[in-house]
């Protein structure tokens, strides 16, 4: 692994002390988004999305959690992430291993998107949406069932985000290279936004526009504190 020049050093740096707050403030938006569904649970006019989404992400952490991790489904998605990002920005793909517990790609070069792209980029949850999609085009009758969309959803990124964790836990070289507060801010941050624009899509009570403003809110009244304090 080649070490960094001072310019990259210092681009993560500043990179990770933008994203640091920006992901603190998400997290804090979404708790207020959880809350708004929640006081509408309690009126009784529940967000079916919502408790499909819920229902989901249960389902998958009851198996992750009390019968079995499936590690080597997720490698294989890990791996394939890092050859989508890889040929995204340019770069050439070569042989794809994938092993019980680990695997590897190879590509003819490297970059930030390609080293981390599989720890905020939920495959199935993407294919399991493209796959709905294409039914629909054939089929519009299964969007009347749209409850099983977000069922699905809420299962495929449950089992992005518990197992991330997981193999997160293990400790990663994508993290080593890339430097772990940037990397780990990025994530957080990305990861944040994707449960947002689930949430969002999945609710009465919340918008993803009305969450991106709640964050910016926050943001402003943080930098405003900070202001008075120098100032």
């Amino acid at each position: 692994m080649a070490r960094k020049t001072f310019p990259e050093e210092l681009w993560r740096w500043v990179a990770f002390v933008i994203l640091a707050p920006v992901a603190i403030a998400e997290a804090w938006a979404l708790v207020l988004a959880l809350g708004a569904e929640g006081r509408e649970t309690l009126a009784a006019k529940p967000s079916a999305g919502v408790l499909w989404l819920a229902v989901g992400a249960a389902a998958y952490a009851l198996l992750h959690l009390a019968l079995h991790k499936p590690i080597t489904t997720y490698v294989f998605a890990h791996e394939l992430s890092h050859a989508f990002w890889a040929r995204l920005t340019g770069h050439q793909v070569g042989r794809i291993q994938v092993g019980e517990e680990s695997g590897h790609v190879e590509t003819a070069g490297t970059n930030w998107l390609i080293r981390l792209g599989p720890y905020f980029f939920p495959l199935y949850a993407l294919l399991f949406l493209v796959g709905w999609a294409a039914v629909g085009l054939f089929w519009p009758e299964i969007n009347a069932h749209r409850g099983w969309l977000f069922a699905g959803l809420g299962f495929t990124y449950a089992f992005h985000v518990l197992l991330t964790i997981h193999a997160l836990k293990g400790g990663q070289s994508d993290l080593k290279a890339e430097g772990y507060c940037f990397s780990l801010a990025l994530i957080f941050a990305v990861n944040l936004q994707l449960l947002a624009a689930l949430v969002a899509a999945a609710s009465r009570a919340t918008t993803w526009w009305g969450y991106e403003k709640l964050v910016g809110r926050t943001l402003g009244g943080w930098l405003g504190w900070v202001l008075g304090l120098v100032g």
